[in-house]
């Protein structure tokens, strides 16, 4: 398969997630009127084609840590649509960080759980990445990479840092 420039898969280190020691929201939290808009638009064709992305996603990630398989014990049927349902949500409410961010910290939290590690992370935004670009085609622009890339690592930043605390969510 050739590569384009916008390939996730030869995502550069940099922009790998990394635990944020500071308790605040992540900066990548907010989004302009255009990017929400942007996000929405290319998830509701990627969800219209939600079995096609669920089969690349996880053919993807499989491919890049063949062991994850051992951490998913129901169909990818199943899988795929609890991912669209949550990708619906976070993209639904990306504007409202008091609704999105404790149900994000609770998923991580949840996935901790499920044997879900830190760097695992990295391989689910490459793998979705993969997957949105061989469903978007030509649609999958830099500027759609560039938001969704954005998007995805702050879910990830997020259900990091809720899967790293111990109890329930502590209310400031």
């Amino acid at each position: 398969m050739k590569h384009s420039h916008n390939d996730p898969t030869q995502a550069s280190p940099r922009g790998f997630v990394r635990r944020s020691r500071n308790p605040a929201l992540p900066r990548t939290a907010k989004f302009t009127g255009r990017e929400l808009k942007l996000l929405r638009t290319t998830f509701a064709r990627v969800e219209a084609q939600g079995e096609i992305v669920g089969l690349v996603f996880y053919q993807k990630l499989f491919t890049l840590e063949p062991s994850l398989r051992l951490l998913f014990h129901s169909s990818v049927e199943l899988q795929t649509r609890k991912l669209m349902d949550s990708l619906h949500f976070t993209v639904a409410t990306m504007e409202n960080p008091k609704e999105l961010v404790p149900e994000l910290e609770a998923m991580g939290r949840r996935h901790v759980l499920y044997g879900v590690q830190d760097h695992h992370y990295n391989l689910v935004i490459l793998a979705l990445l993969h997957a949105f670009q061989q469903v978007l085609g030509e649609a999958f622009s830099m500027k759609v990479h560039a938001v969704w890339n954005r998007a995805l690592r702050f879910i990830a930043e997020v259900m990091i840092r809720g899967g790293s605390r111990r109890s329930g969510p502590q209310v400031a």
